[in-house]
């Protein structure tokens, strides 16, 4: 369950720049829906209509999460298929609303994010990120 958690938590956060700061366990999906918006208006520029047309996707990303995080605690395949399907759904989605060069960008932020998590881990992955790397190759990351 762990490795499931970790690999979800991962790319959402490459997704996002970053982690959210201050109170983020706190936060409900709306509000996590809005820092993650905000994040990536910095990093993309988006248009006021992308904004709104991400933020549903946002939501069920986070909504998901919690759900497959709960079913994780009795049944880890169904809860990765789980995480699995959503991500890949809601990155269609991204690339439908931003555009080729929003997207690419996003692709070289994240591709970026991972070199760094992997040398502050000094070259070594996690157990387990075989299968955030199949994700990730199917997505086209």
């Amino acid at each position: 369950m762990k490795q499931l958690i970790l690999v979800f938590a991962f790319i959402c956060g490459i997704a996002l720049g970053g982690q959210a700061q201050g109170r983020r366990g706190m936060m409900n999906p709306s509000e996590r829906a809005d820092k993650q918006i905000e994040r990536l208006t910095n990093q993309l520029n988006l248009s006021a209509d992308q904004k709104i047309k991400l933020k549903p996707i946002f939501e069920n990303r986070i909504a998901t999460r919690q759900k497959a995080m709960e079913l994780a605690k009795t049944d880890k395949e169904a809860a990765k298929k789980m995480m699995k399907e959503s991500l890949m759904a809601s990155e269609q989605q991204l690339q439908a609303i931003l555009s080729p060069e929003q997207f690419q960008k996003l692709k070289e932020t994240r591709k970026e994010m991972r070199e760094k998590m992997k040398n502050r881990r000094g070259g070594k992955t996690k157990e387990g990120n075989d299968d955030k790397d199949a994700i990730e190759e199917e997505l086209g990351l």
